[in-house]
C-alpha cells in the first residue's frame, strides 16, 4: 500500500532496513493497470526510496523540489477562496 501511495502521489517511499532488499535509493515497481480503452497495461517504473540517511542525502534536490511544488500548490489552493 505504501509503495502505491508513493507512486501515485510522487512521494518518497520509505522503508525500514529490515532486509537487504530495502538497502537502495530507488525501487523498481512492476505495475499493472487498465488504460482508457480498458486494455491491461504492464509497466516497470522506478520510484525514489530511502531506508538510510545516505539515501535521503542522495534525494536532497528531489526532496527540495517536491517541497517547493507542494508549497506552490497550497498557495494556489488558498488563493482560490479570495
Amino acid at each position: 500500500m505504501g509503495l502505491t501511495f508513493a507512486l501515485v502521489s510522487d512521494a518518497l517511499a520509505v522503508s525500514l532496513l529490515s532486509e537487504s532488499k530495502w538497502d537502495c535509493s530507488r525501487l523498481e515497481l512492476h505495475i499493472t493497470y487498465l488504460d482508457d480503452n480498458e486494455e491491461l497495461i504492464e509497466e516497470r517504473v522506478e520510484i525514489p526510496h530511502a531506508s538510510r540517511s545516505v539515501h535521503l542525502r542522495e534525494h536532497g534536490d528531489w526532496i527540495k523540489n517536491r517541497i517547493r511544488i507542494t508549497a506552490r500548490d497550497v498557495m494556489k489552493w488558498n488563493l482560490r477562496i479570495q
